[in-house]
């Protein structure tokens, strides 16, 4: 499986009576060469109870470590691991992380655990610098924690790191192991290095062996040896939790705008925009000329990105209620909702956001002829089982990225009036609507998209989707599109263009009721990423893959696995063939 080279030992049975003999012997096969010392395995060994594996199904797990923080001088205990092993639904509050910890290293015995997502526990995530904290609270039973390298804020990491020897501790194919290695190069924040890693080793610490053990950064791609092995450096990761955790000063808002987002105060402002608790406006303004040649009265751009709630006055039963509105709605309560409009709206961006206990909503008087921006509009309205968009205006609307994400109560959404035109992002709009039944899009015009990512991923309930009259021209990112709509038993994508599209891993994972799938039509020649693009389509009996090419896919990993060994695959690439199920 690529991870038991000569210098990748598996914990339980190199330390195994911790006998050197068996080191020796399974170093000695590949040459003196990579031999791990006793000492070395015994000193790993002794933090492997900071390892955990983290399990959301049978066979998908990724890695995280419990670690300690200093942020303001205050410790501050928690896991670890990357965005994409646990994201922001799996934080919703009711959910339950399971996890496992070694207790026997030899008789290979695991301690399972839970941690409950409840509205005490602190929790963080960021899907673009890929990780996620989970705070522990003091008298939860974990004892074992790794500290971040005291240099962590050095200027050049590579000059300060480049010399020491790299460990991580990790759990691919669900087991622990230990993979050792150097450092190759820093760039932008990511480290590379040599370490062997594998599926399930997402989120698992980069540590020094020689500084104490110490950790520098969240492993969080490569499995193979045609992949680079990438990990997060945890400098920019600290400043991003110091933030959220609302121990902030300007500071490390500065800190983190110059290292992160490169001075593009654009983006700065987003960044300032969602902590806008910890800055008035006057901090606001300061810190955008601070990175930025323009002010914001000149900047025309930013002139749009004025926040929502400096626009509208929103009313609960007659009573004017402050932002963020999701603390203002009890469960299992219809409201009357009204808006009261001051000045030009446009920009919506969560504007319903997490407002969990919401059920009914009617909008259907809201005028938004000028918004630009709907991006997470309603993320996380898991209660709402109505919804009126019926005069909705989006002619203008560019984002809609995450807009109904996590509704997993509404059975019906119409959108029939919705204007697509100018819309760029559709990624994650509707995933995890898991009681949709059905859903007509084809009227969208998709002909400016350029990301549909997990746009209908854990659609579990719907039994039809059209998807008729989509333009996928310019869209790259079609990844987890499909994934684990379970109910869905046919899928018409004939129209789909993939010319331009990169990633298509965990497509169609996890369609288990799909019989037949023609993709005839796909032109995969740009695609490098496809791992588990049909896992556990069970009940296919037909693929038609007769235009799929994968000699330039750089991630195939388990493409077909899952699938029913009597499905007629219908291809012409001599790879595919190869690929087991």
């Amino acid at each position: 499986m690529g991870i038991c080279s000569s210098n990748n030992k598996n914990l339980n049975n190199n330390i195994k009576n911790k006998n050197l003999v068996g080191i020796k012997e399974e170093g000695l096969e590949g040459g003196t060469e990579g031999i791990t010392e006793l000492k070395r395995l015994i000193r790993y060994m002794k933090k492997a109870d900071a390892i955990c594996k983290i399990e959301k199904s049978e066979d998908n797990f990724g890695t995280g470590f419990f670690c300690e923080i200093n942020i303001n001088e205050k410790k501050i205990k928690g896991l670890f691991t990357c965005n994409h092993v646990l994201n922001k639904n799996d934080l919703q509050i009711g959910s339950k992380i399971n996890i496992s910890i070694i207790n026997d290293i030899e008789k290979k015995i695991y301690v399972k655990k839970i941690i409950e997502i409840t509205k005490d526990r602190f929790t963080c995530t960021n899907e673009e610098l890929d990780y996620t904290f989970i705070k522990f609270f003091d008298d939860e039973p974990y004892n074992n924690f790794f500290e971040i390298d005291n240099k962590i804020n050095c200027n050049n990491p590579f000059e300060e790191y480049k010399l020491e020897d790299l460990g991580i501790l990790q759990y691919p194919k669900g087991e622990l192991y230990l993979s050792e290695g150097n450092l190759e190069k820093v760039e932008n924040g990511i480290l590379y290095y040599s370490n062997k890693t594998d599926k399930g080793s997402s989120g698992s610490p980069i540590i020094l062996y020689l500084r104490n053990l110490s950790v520098i950064g969240i492993h969080f791609s490569g499995s193979d040896d045609l992949n680079p092995k990438k990990g997060k450096f945890f400098k920019n990761i600290l400043n991003d939790v110091k933030i959220k955790i609302k121990d902030v000063n300007l500071d490390d808002i500065k800190i983190q705008i110059k290292d992160f987002h490169k001075d593009n105060h654009i983006i700065a402002f987003y960044n300032i925009n969602e902590h806008h608790k910890y800055c008035d406006n006057d901090d606001k303004y300061n810190l955008l000329n601070y990175y930025g040649n323009n002010s914001w009265e000149k900047n025309k751009e930013l002139n749009n990105k004025i926040d929502f709630e400096e626009s509208i006055d929103l009313y609960l039963e007659n009573k004017k209620i402050e932002f963020p509105f999701k603390y203002n709605f009890e469960e299992n309560k219809v409201y009357n909702v009204k808006i009261i409009i001051n000045k030009t709206i446009n920009n919506l961006s969560k504007m319903f956001s997490e407002c969990c206990s919401l059920t009914s909503l009617n909008l259907s008087n809201f005028n938004t002829n000028n918004v630009t921006n709907m991006n997470e509009m309603f993320n996380l309205c898991r209660s709402l089982t109505y919804l009126n968009l019926s005069n909705f205006n989006t002619n203008n609307v560019k984002d809609m990225g995450f807009m109904f994400c996590g509704c997993s109560c509404l059975s019906s959404l119409d959108l029939s009036n919705f204007n697509t035109n100018n819309v760029k992002d559709m990624r994650c709009m509707f995933d995890n609507c898991s009681s949709l039944t059905s859903l007509n899009l084809s009227h969208f015009n998709t002909n400016n998209v350029t990301n549909m990512h997990c746009m209908f991923s854990y659609c579990s309930s719907l039994t039809s989707l059209n998807v008729s009259n989509f333009n996928t021209n310019n869209v790259k990112d079609m990844s987890y599109m499909f994934n684990y709509c379970s109910s869905l038993t046919s899928l018409n994508i004939s129209n789909f263009n993939t010319n331009n599209v990169t990633y298509m891993n965990y497509m169609f994972s996890d369609c288990l009721s799909l019989t037949s799938l023609d993709l005839s039509n796909f032109n995969t020649n740009n695609v490098i990423n496809m791992e588990y693009i049909f896992s556990e389509c069970s009940s296919l009996t037909s693929l038609n893959l007769s235009n799929f090419k994968i000699n330039t896919v750089n991630n195939k990993n388990n493409m077909l696995i899952g699938l029913n060994k009597n499905c007629n695959i219908i291809c012409n690439d001599k790879n595919i063939k190869k690929i087991q199920f």
